[in-house]
């Protein structure tokens, strides 16, 4: 007879449940921690980034502003800020810490 073990699929339907119901509050998170790292010389940039939820365990954070990749990434004459990548960075950080909260309870 074979075994099947349905209480772990369920487990990790759940999981990702719960989980798609926090995109739109990560994806904020996202966006304010790369506004906190947006450098400012008038605000356009820095007040320009929106997060969204897109669809099932997906989320992101815009701007439409068409200098943002020259900030981002930088230029010969500019160093880069990489404010995406360090708010990117923070909010992993974030993530990191709570799962380890999470592992520890179960």
């Amino acid at each position: 007879m074979p075994f099947k073990f349905i209480k772990s699929i369920d487990v990790q339907r759940q999981a990702a449940k719960a989980l798609d119901k926090d995109i739109a509050l990560i994806a904020a998170d996202l966006e304010t921690e790369i506004k906190r790292q947006t450098p400012v010389l008038t605000g356009r940039l820095k007040a320009s980034f929106r997060a969204a939820k897109t669809g099932f365990l997906k989320g992101e954070v815009s701007t439409n502003v068409v200098y943002a990749p020259h900030v981002e990434f930088g230029t010969k004459r500019m160093a880069p800020r990489a404010m995406m990548q360090k708010g990117a960075e923070a909010v992993k950080r974030k993530g990191d810490r709570l799962l380890k909260n999470i592992k520890s309870v179960l």
